[in-house]
């Protein structure tokens, strides 16, 4: 980064620059302060650092923008665009991104994800019955987050997984998330960066025995189911089918762009509905006369029809709630 809009001093000390190496999250608060984004001088032999609290300065910087708002150079400390991948949709630069665009997004068509909705169902389903049988009250946030990774797991993937694997996962998917946003990027053991570098070979990993099997399977003219299967049997004009390094880096953008958004939105949602009991009234009485009408099988033309429910997540999403 060479540029951003008049950013004040960082509120820590000099001397307290190193603390980035071993408490980077404290580093970053105490640079922060009041601010969204602070400017750190030239010192101890490191360069000029802009420390960011804002989701789109980051996102700014991650996806290269270049608009007087960010400006992104060259420069010796390493960057988390390389979390994100440079074959990642969120990254790559035309006429590259439109190429990975028209041979992913076909996998996210609604007639894709129609033969989804069981494998959905099914996990709503266990979670649903794991809260009724909890015979306490849950955390409504944490196990929306876990509900929603596993849902996006058995999704992407196409198959369900044992409970181990999933957490598993999800380990490897919330240390590589957190390195995004922590200081400093330098790979080394100790770092968050560092050991959300691990954790991304270790989900490419993970992804690359799955893309295996599926083009197996292919291979011998048998279907692959999920996401994942649409993907690795997509084709360009020319017969190319998408690397692993594509395949990785944009099975990981999907876990990123679904899973923290569709975790927050349904804990909105559902605080939204506690706090207004007149709309959850409402609310239930738009799905009885939809499954009246439709049955009670998830379809397009009923999601078509849930127009309260659209406006009642799309009221919480513009209240939002601290989490």
């Amino acid at each position: 980064m060479a540029a951003l809009p008049s950013p004040p001093p960082a509120q820590n000390k000099w001397w307290k620059r190193l603390q980035q190496l071993t408490h980077p999250t404290e580093y970053q608060q105490n640079a922060l302060g009041p601010h969204s984004i602070v400017a750190a001088n030239k010192e101890l032999g490191l360069p000029v650092q802009y420390v960011l609290g804002k989701a789109e300065y980051v996102k700014g910087v991650f996806s290269g923008e270049n608009d007087g708002t960010v400006t992104v150079v060259a420069g010796g400390i390493l960057s988390g665009r390389s979390l994100l991948g440079e074959e990642s949709l969120l990254l790559a630069p035309e006429p590259r991104h439109k190429y990975l665009r028209n041979l992913i997004m076909p996998a996210f068509s609604n007639e894709a994800i129609d033969k989804l909705v069981p494998r959905m169902e099914k996990v709503l389903q266990k979670y649903l019955d794991k809260w009724a049988d909890a015979g306490a009250p849950v955390k409504a946030h944490e196990q929306l987050r876990m509900m929603t990774f596993e849902f996006i797991i058995a999704v992407v993937l196409g198959r369900d997984y044992p409970q181990e694997t999933v957490d598993y996962l999800g380990s490897l998917y919330r240390t590589w998330a957190k390195g995004l946003l922590d200081w400093p990027y330098l790979d080394l053991p100790f770092t968050g960066y560092g050991r959300a570098k691990k954790a991304q070979r270790d989900l490419y990993k993970f992804f690359q025995g799955c893309v295996s099997e599926a083009r197996e399977q292919l291979a011998h003219g048998k279907s692959v189911p999920g996401i994942l299967g649409s993907l690795v049997a997509a084709i360009d004009e020319d017969g190319n089918r998408l690397t692993d390094s594509e395949l990785g880096d944009n099975l990981l953008l999907v876990l990123l762009a679904g899973h923290d958004t569709s975790s927050s939105t349904l804990t909105n949602t559902m605080a939204h509905l506690q706090s207004n009991p007149h709309v959850m009234v409402q609310l239930r009485a738009e799905q009885r006369k939809l499954v009246a009408k439709h049955g009670s099988k998830i379809t397009g033309p009923l999601l078509k029809e849930m127009h309260y429910a659209d406006a009642v997540v799309r009221s919480a999403e513009a209240q939002g709630v601290e989490l």
